[in-house]
């Protein structure tokens, strides 16, 4: 059972007794103060034990600026960030480099994009809710209507998205006919064009 002095809202762990925002600001605690609260309150967990278990730290995202890997809540604790951890989160699920991601001040402009390598997926504009996904192959940049619509294509716009949400490349995704569903990992595919 959880050590607390009752009715103060302490809770004693490594000999120390602090309140559940207290210990969520703790650099061992590695998880939000809600997260540490629903381990405590409602899984009766202590601190400690709730400490330990750490978080999905394994898959968090890890930034590598100057030869220093760190998770994107460290850079963002770290003095050199003028970033706060979502806006670094935002900037590097949409394409910034780590070391601006980290470093730019929140009302920095985008960085200029690059030249996309061949066979990237990359999505772009809006329309009717889902954004389209813009496809290069065979040194071509289009939507994936325009691919269905394409001399080339063999298969419908759903069956590419999902052939390159699979892993396919691009040029197999859209030239390749649904006779050969073991290869090509067909579950969107139902009928040919």
């Amino acid at each position: 059972m959880a050590a607390t002095k009752k009715n103060s809202g302490l809770h004693q762990a490594f000999g120390e007794w602090k309140s559940i925002g207290a210990w969520a600001r703790d650099p061992r605690c590695h998880i939000s103060k809600q997260g540490l609260y629903l381990r405590v309150t409602m899984q009766g967990l202590s601190i400690k034990d709730a400490l330990k278990m750490g978080s999905h730290e394994n898959r968090r995202k890890r930034l590598t600026i100057e030869g220093q890997t760190k998770t994107i809540r460290e850079w963002a604790a770290d003095p050199r960030s003028r970033a706060k951890a979502g806006t670094i989160r935002y900037r590097v699920r949409v394409g910034w480099p780590d070391d601006l991601a980290v470093m730019s001040p929140p009302s920095a402009p985008s960085p200029p994009k690059t030249v996309r390598p061949e066979n990237r997926v990359v999505r772009s504009g809006k329309r009717r809710g889902r954004p389209p996904i813009l496809v290069v192959a065979w040194g071509e940049e289009k939507t994936l209507a325009e691919w269905a619509n394409d001399p080339r294509a063999k298969v419908k716009a759903d069956c590419i998205r999902s052939r390159l949400k699979n892993g396919n490349s691009p040029e197999a995704a859209i030239s390749q006919s649904n006779l050969n569903r073991a290869t090509m990992n067909e579950s969107a595919c139902h009928s040919e064009r």
